[in-house]
């Protein structure tokens, strides 16, 4: 709801039929604005007339769900997603890649972002590669996107784990997530992680300057420059990789798990 408006100006593809159709989204943007709002209220309202345990991906999101619920303190509780790797020991040998893994769906995820962000980057570090892993809808326009564009490779759907370990830089160009599991995947192996502060729960997994970097929703020239920092100061850039893999811990399994069965069995 917030970042709606970026929302409905991402082009669903490079056509000329769709960006006269995103001329008029321009135009019905207040009008689907107040579409949504009153479905969130409708839905909310479901919620304050029902009561029952709420559980959040982040204590962040606790403050916009009392906006609209009215309800006391102890029917809210937050969970974040547990870590999905397990007993990973040592951060592995990296190499000079940047990577994405997700749904290739470039509404949601902003993958043209990304891509020209990459076009802007390529030519200066020539021995640096952008890495997708991931399958979607719109891969085949992201693909003819990035033709001429240097050093980019699209790997289809599969297990990340190879290219977790390989990778310096973790890329996330998404106008919302929940809990995104790739962030904290791609900590567990060193990955430091970059992405736009488009969602409070980004502040629960990246500490900037710490475990990784934020960017202000959707400044592609302040993500190039931090991505240029990053590439360029080894040193940095080993630090936070040490810090993010130290900090995700947290997210084990044996960390979540508890907080599960305590919630069921109250």
């Amino acid at each position: 709801y917030n970042h709606l408006f970026a929302d409905l100006m991402t082009l669903r593809d490079s056509s000329i039929k769709e960006k006269v159709k995103r001329v008029a989204r321009f135009f019905l943007y207040r009008k689907v604005k107040k579409i949504i709002h009153r479905s969130l209220v409708n839905h909310y309202t479901f919620i304050q007339e029902h009561p029952q345990y709420v559980c959040l991906l982040s204590e962040s999101y606790k403050e916009r769900l009392e906006e609209y619920c009215d309800l006391p303190d102890n029917y809210f509780i937050s969970i974040p997603n547990p870590n999905t790797y397990e007993n990973i020991e040592i951060i592995p040998h990296k190499e000079p890649i940047l990577l994405f893994v997700g749904r290739l769906d470039n509404r949601s995820k902003k993958l043209f972002t990304l891509i020209d962000i990459w076009y802007r980057l390529c030519k200066l570090y020539p021995q640096w590669k952008l890495i997708i892993v991931g399958d979607g809808p719109d891969k085949d326009v992201l693909i003819n996107k990035a033709k001429d564009i240097s050093n980019i490779e699209f790997k289809g759907y599969q297990d990340p784990r190879e290219y977790y370990e390989k990778a310096s830089i973790f890329c996330m160009t998404s106008i919302f997530e929940g809990f995104p599991m790739c962030l904290t995947e791609a900590m567990q192996f060193g990955c430091v992680p970059i992405a736009f502060d488009s969602f409070s729960a980004v502040y629960d997994i990246i500490k900037p300057g710490e475990t990784g970097e934020l960017v202000k929703s959707f400044d592609k020239k302040e993500y190039v420059g931090k991505l240029i920092h990053l590439i360029d100061d080894e040193t940095y850039r080993k630090k936070l990789s040490k810090n993010a893999f130290q900090y995700v811990k947290r997210y084990d399994i044996a960390n979540i798990l508890p907080k599960w069965i305590e919630l069921i069995e109250k």
